[in-house]
């Protein structure tokens, strides 16, 4: 008997330590205004709240062996560069000029059809453009083509629905369409055939590609979503409504999400490989939905723009959580940063001025444009040339003449 009751005694002491245990793991989990949900909190610099994973571990000699492999790459791009620039002044003779102009490619069709939008390729090589037929302004349906810049020539088109969120992807061999209510469709840029087409009953906003290029990610009225290239099955989601414009960190360790909930704005960090929420950063002062989120070529810092209303970037240490200002602007409405950071460009419509700051030093130079308002620009991943759109042209520039420090 004695027996039975110090047995009995030891599987009681047993579960209460389980218990116990289980207790803590779910303490632990909760955040601290009790909501289960980690999207609900907030997060560090200035902010609510605090962080609810880790960045995933960094390997140095593997940062080391990327940054080699990036200046060595840069190289290449920028080489092919200066032979797009030739060719290009020599095709259009009359359309560099002194303010760092090379050339202006008309891209809309000689059928009528006029270029709505334009993206460049990754490697600068190409860009994908959106045709719309002005007699019939009401249809949902476009022709988008693929041109090649060096020789000024049509590779393909395809028709498909209108959409606001294309990519190419990393190696330029897929573009990625998602229409709204309709599907993700990709297409082959050598040949314009579809190759795959996923059905999405929801509002797309923001496309990107994983670096391998194996997945895409759209955010689908406001829940980032990764499909798979090949069979065109969802793998995962990341949070749910609240998060728009997707960027991935150059490793593709990393996702950053815009949030944009009722009075609640701020920038979202996800661990890409499992959909796990990171942290939330929440700034104190004036902040609305970022429209623009870029990581720098490390992975180790992300710029965005607060406001959609300032010409400003600020940049957030991801190990710190010190979100600081990064470069500001005068009254543009286009602004956007150079892959490596170092350069910001800035548009202004009032007067027509485009601005080139070196985030470094804040020297800016200054210069007329000749188009009122950008609809879009693209810096060329040599760090040599910029492209940017406008009234159905794609105007490609020189980067060594607008540079604020050029002679």
């Amino acid at each position: 008997m004695n027996r039975l009751s110090r047995a009995f005694g030891l599987a009681v002491l047993l579960l209460a330590q389980v218990l116990v245990g289980c207790g803590k793991k779910a303490t632990n989990s909760s955040t601290p205004s009790g909501d289960p949900n980690p999207a609900n909190s907030g997060g560090p610099g200035g902010g609510s709240g605090e962080a609810r994973g880790q960045l995933p571990p960094r390997d140095p000699a593997k940062d080391a062996a990327a940054a080699k492999q990036r200046e060595a790459q840069t190289k290449q791009y920028a080489q092919a560069e200066a032979t797009l620039a030739d060719a290009i002044r020599k095709r259009k003779p009359g359309g560099a000029t002194k303010d760092g102009v090379v050339g202006v490619l008309s891209l809309s069709g000689k059928d009528g059809l006029y270029a709505q939008s334009a993206v460049l390729s990754p490697d600068g090589s190409k860009v994908a453009v959106a045709l719309m037929d002005l007699k019939q302004s009401g249809s949902k349906e476009r022709v988008y083509y693929i041109k090649d810049l060096l020789s000024d020539l049509e590779v393909c088109r395809f028709k498909a629905g209108f959409s606001m969120s294309m990519a190419f992807s990393p190696d330029g061999s897929l573009f990625a369409l998602a229409v709204e209510k309709q599907a993700v469709t990709l297409w082959d840029t050598a040949t314009g055939q579809q190759k795959q087409s996923i059905p999405i009953a929801q509002i797309p906003w923001g496309t990107v590609f994983t670096p391998d290029g194996s997945g895409v990610i759209v955010c689908l009225q406001g829940t980032p979503t990764l499909f798979d290239v090949i069979t065109g099955k969802q793998v995962r989601t990341y949070g749910k409504s609240d998060f728009w414009t997707p960027t991935l960190s150059p490793d593709g360790s990393l996702l950053a999400t815009s949030i944009s909930r009722s009075k609640d704005y701020g920038v979202a960090l996800w661990n890409a490989a499992t959909g796990d929420l990171i942290t939330e950063l929440k700034p104190k002062g004036a902040f609305t939905n970022p429209t623009k989120l870029q990581f720098s070529p490390d992975g180790a810092t992300l710029r965005y723009q607060p406001t959609t209303s300032d010409a400003k970037f600020s940049s957030w240490d991801l190990k710190s959580d010190a979100p600081k200002d990064y470069v500001k602007a005068e009254k543009a409405s286009t602004f956007s940063l150079s892959p490596d950071g170092r350069l910001a460009f800035a548009q202004s419509s009032s007067p027509d001025m485009i601005q080139v700051i070196d985030v470094a030093t804040g020297a800016q130079k200054t210069t007329k444009s000749f188009a009122a308002g950008i609809g879009s620009l693209s810096f060329f991943p040599g760090g040599t040339l910029l492209g940017t759109f406008e009234n159905a042209n794609f105007t490609v520039w020189d980067l060594s003449v607008l540079h604020p420090n050029a002679k």
